[in-house]
């Protein structure tokens, strides 16, 4: 699709750091083996390749995802060269290759990170993308309010929009979610509107702008796609569009909202 970016699958364990639109100067920790994708969501609009959703008990024998002690070498590693060298981080960011939650010791990987920021790079954020599925289980989650800014997705606020636009795993309950999301003091909610014959801009909008109220994030980053997407019928949403919708959020919600 012309003028959108191509990004491949993740590499390394530690990547960057990267120029994040969103945070600035952002260390990517990968918990999930470079080259795979492994994700609860199959999203139209990926930047990776489509891939069947995995359902959380898929993944709990811990294939697919990193050792835990081979991260935590390479952070290590990698926070005392970046330091050594003068260089700035603003964010720690858990990301990847697909939903970092899902790694089996996802709260011992927290804990690693928190510590290794704590003795080497003082003062840097901590921060996290993720689809919100794994919210609801209760070590995730607690584990995740441990971070600086929990950033989720949440592209629709009904489930049939949702399950065309994200494509969750079956047996996926956004009303079990959405509650979750309310409890959250360092909830930032990002999401992304489509245009063309497939849209999350229309009528989904209204409920959007109600479970926001509902939820009370501390702020919503919208944007529309930006790279290349995982089907080639998906269409970006024009700015203005955007731009007006975070308007109508913010008089409406009092809810700061910032367009990528």
């Amino acid at each position: 699709m012309s003028g959108l970016k191509k990004i491949d699958l993740q590499t390394a364990l530690v990547y960057g750091p990267v120029s994040s639109r969103r945070l600035g100067k952002s260390l990517g920790i990968n918990p999930i083996l470079p080259g795979t994708k492994v994700c609860t969501f199959n999203c139209v609009y990926c930047q990776y390749e489509a891939r069947s959703p995995f359902s959380p008990s898929d993944v709990g024998s811990g294939e697919g995802f990193a050792d835990l002690e081979a991260i935590r070498r390479k952070l290590t590693d990698t926070l005392l060269d970046l330091k050594g060298k003068g260089e700035r981080i603003d964010y720690i960011t858990f990301a990847g290759n697909g939903e970092p939650t899902l790694h089996p010791d996802f709260p011992d990987l927290v804990d690693i990170t928190l510590k290794l920021r704590d003795s080497i790079y003082q003062g840097t954020g901590t921060a996290i993308l993720t689809n919100g599925s794994m919210l609801v289980d209760e070590k995730v989650r607690r584990a995740v309010k441990l971070l600086d800014r929990a950033i989720v997705k949440l592209d629709a606020a009904t489930l049939s929009t949702l399950l065309k636009v994200n494509r969750p795993y079956k047996g996926f309950e956004l009303d079990k979610l959405l509650p979750v999301l309310s409890e959250m003091d360092n909830l930032v909610i990002q999401t992304l509107f489509l245009g063309g014959k497939l849209t999350n801009a229309g009528e989904n909008v209204d409920a959007w702008i109600e479970t926001m109220k509902l939820i009370e994030p501390r702020g919503v980053q919208i944007y529309s796609l930006d790279r290349v997407p995982a089907e080639d019928d998906i269409l970006p949403l024009a700015g203005e569009r955007l731009d007006a919708i975070a308007r109508r959020l913010e008089d409406e919600t009092g809810i700061p909202a910032e367009v990528y």
